[in-house]
């Protein structure tokens, strides 16, 4: 019998039981550098608008332009920020119900989930020490959303990371 080409959804499942919470471990460190460079750049983005805005050379449109794009910097990375957030969410639970799991497993991926919010309580608290910075102070401040996330990352992890076990152990066996 030839076998098809292209993906046979039928046995579509995963086989990799441990590598669901490094999922949630991978999602944090990555918008925990999102967090980072968007502060960096929306502090760059404002110590080039003072430049620009200085510089007469420049007709007023071009001025007028390069304020906007600063004025809307911190909303725009503030939405992707959660963008980011729920759409890897979301795909952490399609990863975890499309896995095989055994019971067996729960108390390792509880203990794992205890691991994460260490790791993301030591995470915000990096976060924070930069945002406390003073140069980077008045920019942080421009990012509500990203802040609350990291203020409150125990209760993001333990929601994030107690749905994807409900994904991985209580759906039905097919």
């Amino acid at each position: 019998m030839k076998k098809k080409k292209g993906l046979d959804f039928q046995n579509f499942k995963l086989n990799k039981k441990g590598n669901v919470l490094v999922e949630v471990l991978i999602i944090l460190v990555v918008l925990f550098i999102l967090g980072i460079v968007a502060l960096v750049m929306n502090k760059t983005q404002i110590d080039l608008n003072v430049d620009v805005q200085n510089d007469t050379s420049l007709s007023n449109e071009s001025r007028a332009l390069m304020q906007t794009n600063t004025d809307q910097m911190p909303i725009l990375f503030d939405n992707i920020f959660i963008f980011i957030l729920v759409g890897c969410w979301i795909l952490a639970l399609v990863a975890a119900a499309l896995t095989d799991s055994n019971y067996i497993f729960l108390a390792i991926m509880i203990l794992a989930l205890v691991i994460v919010l260490i790791v993301g309580g030591i995470l915000a608290n990096s976060y924070e020490e930069f945002r406390s910075d003073s140069d980077i102070s008045t920019v942080a401040a421009l990012y509500p959303k990203i802040n609350f996330i990291f203020e409150h990352i125990g209760i993001v992890i333990t929601i994030m990371g107690g749905t994807i076990l409900l994904a991985l152990f209580a759906k039905r066996q097919f």
